[in-house]
């Protein structure tokens, strides 16, 4: 009883500073690229935003470790919605769009199966289709 709790520890500490050794790195990832990052944002994104507004808003004005261990923007950068709506709404975008594919492909597998079981022209087309897709890398 005694090692399982050991172990639990031991496993806890590992996650947590798995955690905070991904945080730090991630969070001070644009420090150590070459150039400046509101620079190349401001002349990328499509919508007209200064670098000095860009650096603000994304609080690279801050000291590195006032950076590092500070909570992230919420908020997005050119359209100013919390960043939980704009996933929240991507998210039951993509949901839909696999139920789409999914009822499809549903669809065009039973008749392609149903028809392999009443022609064999139809069983030629339904076995080159699927080794085609069988043989397509991803």
């Amino acid at each position: 009883m005694n090692k399982i709790r050991v172990s639990a520890l031991q496993t806890t500490v590992r996650i947590l500073l798995v955690f905070g050794l991904t945080w730090v790195i991630a969070r001070s990832f644009l420090y150590f690229l070459p150039g400046d990052p509101a620079e190349y944002l401001a002349h990328e994104t499509l919508v007209e935003i200064r670098p000095e507004v860009l650096r603000e808003r994304m609080e690279l004005n801050q000291p590195w470790l006032q950076r590092v261990f500070s909570l992230p923007q919420s908020q997005s950068l050119i359209t100013g919605k919390p960043v939980f709506i704009t996933l929240r709404d991507a998210f039951y975008r993509s949901l839909g769009l696999t139920s789409l594919t999914l009822i499809f492909f549903t669809i065009f597998t039973s008749a392609l199966l149903l028809g392999s079981y009443r022609a064999e022209r139809i069983r030629r087309i339904a076995t080159s289709i699927s080794i085609a897709v069988a043989s397509t890398p991803l």
